[in-house]
């Protein structure tokens, strides 16, 4: 009889070859058998685990919210400029990553059609702004941020960016020297939205 940790191991091993196929093919160009097959299980053990290509889609959510915990973790930070700079580095990193991509615009295209995985993906990103709007509200208290809107309308803005400038480098193939070079710019705008405060202000 196997154990919970090797359970565990196994219901890994399968969502990691499900993304896979999602990534090479798309949510609904993949089968449960072409998942199973990936994955090297009988089809049967793939429902034991996962009852549908929802439910593996909604623990593709629960692993973002995985991905955004370190983000969190940032952005917690006393220093709230310096913790605002780092998120953003961060974030473009994440974003920018070609298999995030594809994952991306599957999981728009389905939430689209599903309000339930809709809310899923929704959720996580409102606990995404959510965070940073704290942040950049903290900033604003102890005068290290003077941003031009009110915090969760600079929150959006800055996700916008992030988001909208990693989806276009990756989209034109731009070298990583490109686009380090685009999200040093980029950095300049997010400073001049929030005003960041040099230390002699």
């Amino acid at each position: 009889m196997k154990t919970e940790t090797q359970l565990d191991q196994r219901r890994r091993h399968i969502f990691e070859a499900a993304l896979a196929c999602f990534i090479a093919r798309g949510f609904h160009q993949t089968s449960m058998r072409e998942i199973a097959q990936a994955a090297g299980v009988s089809l049967g053990n793939l429902y034991n685990h996962f009852a549908s290509k929802q439910a593996l889609i909604e623990e593709i959510a629960h692993a973002e919210m995985d991905e955004l915990a370190q983000l969190f973790d940032i952005l917690k930070q006393d220093d709230s400029s310096l913790a605002i700079l780092q998120f953003c580095q961060q974030y473009f990193g994440i974003c920018m990553q070609p298999d995030y991509v594809l994952l991306s615009c599957e999981v728009i295209a389905e939430s689209a059609r599903s309000a339930a995985l809709a809310e899923l993906f929704l959720h996580n990103r409102q606990q995404l702004l959510d965070c940073l709007s704290d942040c950049i509200k903290l900033g604003t208290k102890v005068a290290v941020l003077a941003p031009v809107v009110p915090a969760l309308s600079a929150a959006q803005a800055l996700l916008d960016l992030i988001e909208g400038l990693a989806f276009r480098s990756v989209l034109a193939r731009s070298s990583h020297k490109v686009a380090t070079q685009e999200m040093n710019q980029l950095l300049h705008i997010i400073q001049g939205i929030l005003h960041v405060q040099a230390d002699d202000e």
